[in-house]
């Protein structure tokens, strides 16, 4: 009798558990927050690019879309896609959100990720829709 827990026991620890999973989240989103903060100044210069030119705000934005699109397609999570890239899943949400800077506007990363969906065409397909996404902040500077 005294090798089963007492159901108060084990409440207490889901419990436990539970809420180290709130903290490790609340760790996770302060994080990705301040990544955002930090890029604040960079976008809103995006702002002031003419609506849908070139590097323009809502220009990042459709990016973004485009790739949140094919992996939602592919049945993935944002976490499934950076694993597969050995990247951090943050780079991966400042895509999608439409926050792209430098570091996710690369051949390389955007490569990555479209073999993280299993279609390296996909990236083929992204250069055709946005033909000079790559590099264009050394160009919208």
């Amino acid at each position: 009798m005294g090798d089963r827990p007492n159901p108060s026991d084990e409440q207490a620890h889901q419990s436990r558990e539970q809420i180290r999973r709130n903290v490790a989240e609340a760790d996770e989103l302060e994080r990705f927050m301040l990544k955002v903060i930090g890029r604040l100044p960079h976008y809103m210069k995006r702002c002031d690019i003419k609506v849908e030119a070139e590097g323009s705000a809502e220009w990042l934005s459709r990016l973004g879309r485009f790739w949140w699109r094919e992996r939602e397609v592919k049945g993935l999570s944002r976490p499934e896609v950076a694993t597969r890239m050995g990247r951090d899943v943050d780079n991966v949400n400042l895509l999608e959100f439409g926050l792209a800077e430098d570091v996710e506007l690369r051949a390389d990363f955007l490569q990555g990720y479209a073999n993280a969906l299993g279609e390296p065409q996909i990236f083929d397909r992204f250069e055709e829709i946005f033909p000079n996404a790559l590099g264009v902040f050394q160009r919208t500077k």
